[in-house]
């Protein structure tokens, strides 16, 4: 399939499961890409689409665990990446990327377990960084002491940037 031309993709609240057919479609150009309130809980396809121009990428509300094949993507355009409502555990592929454009990090009500790897991440642009409604993060970290330290650490390099948690 050839798609060279779209821009923007919105399959949100569609009970998509499946997402292999993106493996031989062509999205040179897409800039929006929206597959929220699915029931997708596999995104190792995406490792073989070109997204060299994604801008906003919505994967919230589906059933996805392990975001490792982020680390594969040129997101380089990148600039909102939602992966909330998800149950995610492990976030340590994010200090591997470099999301030279990303402004918006959403990443709450999720089960992640640990918040160390933020401290690795670059935060040039970043404007907004939310961790909210993540139990087990809750429950076994003194996240606020650590969220408290890393926006001390960054605000002189990004005093725009704004940490959620409640």
């Amino acid at each position: 399939m050839n798609f060279k031309e779209l821009k923007y993709l919105y399959l949100f609240d569609n009970n998509i499961s499946d997402i292999s057919v993106f493996e031989i479609v062509n999205f040179e150009k897409l800039e929006e890409l929206y597959l929220g309130k699915n029931l997708i809980s596999d995104i190792r396809v995406f490792g073989k689409v070109n997204f060299k121009n994604l801008k906003y990428l919505g994967l919230h509300y589906n059933r996805i665990s392990n975001i490792s094949i982020l680390e594969e993507l040129k997101l380089d355009n990148l600039e909102s990446l939602y992966l909330c409502h998800n149950k995610i555990r492990k976030i340590d592929v994010l200090k591997k990327m470099d999301f030279k454009k990303l402004k918006k990090l959403n990443l709450n009500t999720n089960v992640i377990e640990n918040i160390d790897v933020l401290e690795e991440i670059n935060y040039k642009n970043l404007e907004i960084l939310s961790l909210s409604n993540n139990a087990e993060l809750n429950s076994n970290y003194c996240i606020d002491t650590f969220l408290y330290n890393l926006r001390n650490k960054i605000k002189y390099s990004n005093p725009k940037l704004k940490i959620i948690n409640y």
